[in-house]
């Protein structure tokens, strides 16, 4: 039998009805979201199974033996010193976002922590304000904030439906690199779930602009793009992705801040003002920093 072609229409009309309607990027609620500074990540994830530790632990050996930058990395630190005034770098700073969800599991996390790392020890050299941030969620699937979305009916439109995990792994204006328990945490398997990137950029932004330093320098560390199933599930299947774009697009048009992304092993989301990509994520460390060569040696009405 075939189908009513009205009724076809009738069920399109009413998905484009829906969409139309929909309100702008909300959270269901934020009672669940929490910005920590790192070292209460034990705290609010708890103690790692068994088969977690087991993968923590070599992580750490592989990182602790994977610790020297490479030759290109010292040359590219060695041009950004000659091409800079010691003065443009102490009025810079670079915060470092890493998505830290359930796909960056494995090698990239590995790579993504080495590199900060790396990062951190020789632009702090340069005398570059460094801070590294992470975003994540504390739950799987919601969490708590879609048992309260589930608890009121489940209404429509609900918007974001994640616990929101936001880490200061290091403050732009910390005394010290991170040290080894640090960058421990940092690679723990657990603290790997679901990514909302735009409000991720909103928060790593809004840190920046209350710094002092006059060049402000955002750099994501990524895989792809947002994902959470609970929000996703809830709302229009783009609703994450278009929230992103629109706080990119937001940053850019500001201007206070320079946003760029560098892609782990994948391409990132296009609509990043700058960019860059580590096919092999061994790679990442160099191309991060090449990339960082070319913003922080451009005139900053090119940057």
């Amino acid at each position: 039998m075939e189908e009513d072609p009205r009724g076809l229409f009738q069920d399109l009309f009413r998905r484009v009805t829906k969409r139309a309607a929909q309100r702008p990027y909300h959270a269901f609620t934020m009672a669940f979201d929490q910005e920590i500074e790192a070292d209460r990540i034990g705290e609010i994830l708890g103690t790692l199974k068994t088969e977690d530790a087991a993968t923590l632990e070599n992580g750490w050996l592989r990182l602790l033996a994977d610790r020297t930058p490479s030759q290109a990395a010292f040359e590219s630190v060695d041009r950004i010193r000659e091409a800079s005034t010691v003065e443009s770098r102490s009025d810079t700073a670079v915060c470092l976002l890493l998505d830290q969800s359930g796909s960056m599991r494995g090698d990239k996390i590995f790579h993504v922590v080495a590199t900060a790392d790396r990062l951190q020890r020789l632009l702090t050299g340069l005398g570059v304000k460094v801070e590294i941030l992470g975003f994540t969620t504390s739950t799987w699937q919601g969490g708590k904030s879609r048992f309260e979305w589930i608890h009121r009916g489940r209404p429509a439109d609900p918007g974001r439906l994640s616990d929101l995990l936001h880490i200061v792994h290091r403050a732009g204006d910390d005394a010290r690199v991170l040290g080894e328990d640090e960058l421990k945490r940092m690679l723990r398997p657990d603290l790997l779930k679901e990514n909302i990137d735009g409000e991720a950029l909103m928060w790593a932004a809004r840190r920046l602009r209350r710094r002092p330093e006059g060049r402000k320098i955002l750099v994501v560390v990524s895989d792809g793009a947002p994902a959470d199933d609970a929000t996703l599930s809830a709302n229009v299947p783009d609703y994450l992705v278009k929230h992103l774009e629109q706080v990119i697009a937001d940053i850019a048009a500001a201007g206070d801040v320079v946003l760029t992304a560098i892609g782990v092993g994948d391409d990132i989301w296009p609509n990043y003002p700058y960019g860059a990509k580590a096919e092999d994520p061994a790679r990442l460390s160099d191309e991060a920093l090449a990339l960082l060569e070319r913003l922080l040696t451009a005139r900053p009405a090119d940057a």
